[in-house]
């Protein structure tokens, strides 16, 4: 059993240094839509064509430079808000199951229905968080009259692998836990 303690505190400490890393996710990803359409509500507008298709940006990114400098359209403005907005939403949604997640192992309630539902909200979170990036970044490059894969994509798809790995695991660990509290 006190094996079982010396890990149950390592969990506790990882846990508490999670939480706060992803807190501060959080309150960036709720931030910076607010910082971007303050930006985009100050900055002049060009009365050109899309900045994405003149840049041949094949993602809906843009910077604070392009926003002082008035490259883009009142179009490219919204298209580019309403994309980074629901993405960071999305993000901002498996931030807060990740942070209850951590919440739990930091109380040791580590396997848990609890816990494993938890994981399963923020898996969740973080597919619709990819699902509405690769639909934002497909639309922007239907404005830049093309498309190309980034390679974030692929990295952030093993991440979501990773993620549902784990979900998987922390689901058996619950069962066997249940079923050793039983034969105890």
């Amino acid at each position: 059993m006190q094996v079982h303690e010396s890990e149950l505190r390592k969990i506790e400490r990882v846990s508490q240094m999670l939480e706060i890393l992803f807190s501060l996710a959080w309150v960036a990803s709720v931030a910076l839509p607010i910082v971007y359409i303050w930006l985009a509500a100050t900055t002049p507008n060009s009365s050109g064509p899309s900045f994405f298709r003149v840049e041949r940006r094949y993602q809906l990114q843009v910077d604070e430079d392009d926003l002082r400098a008035g490259r883009l359209t009142v179009r490219d403005k919204v298209a580019a808000g309403i994309g980074g907005t629901a993405v960071m939403g999305a993000l901002a949604l498996a931030l807060w199951y990740a942070i209850r997640l951590m919440r739990q192992f930091k109380t040791h309630q580590v396997f848990t229905t609890a816990s494993v539902e938890l994981a399963k909200r923020a898996a969740n979170a973080y597919l619709a968080c990819l699902v509405v990036f690769a639909a934002v970044n497909w639309s922007a490059g239907i404005m830049a009259g093309g498309f190309r894969l980034g390679s974030g994509m692929v990295t952030q798809l093993v991440s979501l692998g990773l993620c549902w790995m784990f979900v998987w695991i922390l689901q058996i660990g619950t069962t066997l836990y249940a079923e050793n509290e039983l034969t105890v």
